[in-house]
């Protein structure tokens, strides 16, 4: 593929992001392990400083979202302490998989005795003996829940590993046709039906007064409002996070492939962990840790060392940090496989905007190192 002077001028950072007014959704995904988390946390942090509300979602069962920030986050948006415009939530599939359970269990063994509901029998089985997906379908039906009560300017969504993230985005499709059957029924079987498809929407109580046709309706458009919304390449785009390896490049191709084929924006890509030797000293430089921070003469005894830092609890010096990325050889072998698969990156997505960012010499945790580090998406490194 011959590059255009358009594609080669593609800035390295999510400036582009903070540049698109009509932005409302931002979904961040990748291979567990990447640094899905650290990215989505300090997108969420940059989109403060000039949105004026802001929600970071975790969909993620293995949720970190309180050990970046350092502070208590809830299954309801709780506030961010020292920005009182952003704000957090951790959904909880496998919560909300067992209250389906509980409340369902009746409804499922009754359901599946029902020859007249025919093909819904195998979904039903599925739902009851908790199949991998119930997890996912849950978090999404909590969200198409939520969705429609929020009112944020920007709302970022820390996404599970790349296959659970296919499976998430890919509900609406495979819901659609089953709900529009289900639609299509004996209305004799709308009883049993609208049950199941109450417990699915969150309802407390599975006994309303709601007439079944409205319920699955509301589904069948809460499902289809999330899908528009996801496929509007105005207010929605996604974010691919990868490290410079097989395995997550691979990953990430294959998320981009299922974006594609999901008609879902995409063409930012964030390359975490990054070694760069030669450029120690100005990542340091941007992580720089506050003045209160720095070791002082009064509690080292070092005398007018001023390069020394406190990073978590260790004295460590500026020079010497330099120095060992610098000469260590496996930094220098690892420096150079990670710049081949950099270099393949950059040649299959050369109409992406790719970021490089580098290793951290610390844990990326708390306020503080979550806005220094947001500096590495935002600006040329």
């Amino acid at each position: 593929m011959e590059l255009t002077e358009n594609l080669q001028q593609l800035e390295s950072t999510l400036q582009n992001l903070l540049e698109a007014p009509n932005l409302e959704w931002i979904l961040v995904g990748g291979k567990g392990g990447v640094g899905k988390t650290t990215i989505s946390c300090s997108i969420a942090m940059k989109f403060a400083e000039v949105r004026e509300s802001v929600l970071l979602i975790s969909t993620d069962p293995a949720h970190n979202l309180s050990d970046t920030f350092d502070q208590h986050i809830g299954k309801e948006p709780t506030q961010i302490n020292g920005v009182p415009n952003l704000f957090a939530m951790e959904i909880d599939p496998i919560t909300q998989t067992k209250q389906i359970e509980q409340k369902s269990e009746k409804i499922f063994e009754k359901a599946k005795k029902d020859e007249s509901l025919g093909f819904f029998q195998n979904l039903l089985n599925d739902l009851s003996t908790s199949v991998p997906g119930v997890d996912e379908m849950t978090s999404f039906s909590q969200l198409m829940k939520s969705v429609s009560e929020m009112k944020y300017s920007v709302i970022i969504f820390d996404t599970a590993p790349t296959g659970h993230t296919i499976r998430f985005l890919s509900l609406s499709e495979t819901m659609d046709q089953p709900l529009t059957q289900i639609l299509n029924l004996n209305p004799d079987t709308f009883d049993t039906v609208s049950k199941i498809a109450n417990s699915l929407l969150g309802k407390d109580d599975i006994d309303d007064d709601e007439s079944n046709q409205e319920k699955l309706n509301k589904m069948s458009k809460a499902m289809h409002t999330v899908s528009s919304r996801f496929k509007d390449k105005e207010k929605t785009t996604f974010v691919h996070v990868c490290i410079p390896e097989f395995l997550s490049i691979y990953e990430t191709e294959r998320m981009v492939q299922e974006l594609f084929r999901f008609g879902i924006h995409s063409q930012n890509i964030v390359v975490n962990q990054l070694i760069f030797p030669e450029k120690s000293a100005k990542l340091l430089e941007i992580l720089k840790i506050d003045d209160d921070e720095l070791i002082t003469n009064e509690n080292n005894n070092n005398n007018n060392n001023d390069n020394n830092m406190n990073i978590d609890n260790q004295i460590i010096d500026k020079n010497d940090t330099i120095c060992i990325m610098e000469n260590c050889p496996l930094c220098n072998s690892r420096a150079l496989m990670q710049q081949n698969y950099l270099s393949d990156v950059e040649v299959l997505y050369q109409d992406f905007h790719v970021v490089k960012v580098p290793l951290n010499p610390f844990e990326i945790r708390g306020i503080r190192r979550i806005k220094n580090f947001s500096k590495l998406l935002f600006e040329k490194y």
